[in-house]
This record gives structure tokens, sequence and C-alpha cells, in this order.
């Protein structure tokens, strides 16, 4: 089975205990985000971005091997 990786940032690190993952595949984004949510229930109180290769997507996008997946929280800053 195809696996890929994904970077955890923020908010969703400290939840999570983790700063990367290795998630099996295939797989959209909405299966991605619960999922997770199944594994890691507190993270169902943050909320995160999900970006493939740079660019934030919406739920319906198919993960494929070679992806760069990020969960993404809000940033603040100054």
């Amino acid at each position: 089975m195809d696996e890929v990786k994904l970077i955890v940032f923020g908010k969703l690190e400290e939840v999570m205990g983790k700063n990367e993952l290795v998630w099996s595949l295939p797989i959209d984004v909405r299966t991605l985000r619960h999922e997770l949510e199944n594994k890691f229930p507190t993270i169902r109180k943050v909320q995160f971005a999900i970006s493939i290769n740079n660019k934030i997507v919406s739920d319906d996008v198919l993960i494929k091997v070679g992806d760069k997946i990020a969960l993404l929280p809000p940033f603040s800053g100054g």
C-alpha cells in the first residue's frame, strides 16, 4: 500500500505530539481529515487547513503518492 508523509505545524503539533505522520493511500482530503479526527480526537477543537504541494485544497481533492501534505492551523504573528 502506498503512503504519504504529513507535516504537522503549530497547535496541531502540540495536540498530536508529532510533527510528522505517515498515512496510507488512496485517500481524499475529506477522508484524511475524518481519519485524523478519529485517531487524534482533540484536534476537533482546532481549526486547520490542509495543503497539498503548497496550496490550500478543498476536501474533495485526491491525495497522490509524492504529494507534499501539510496540516496548517491558523497562524498569528506580528
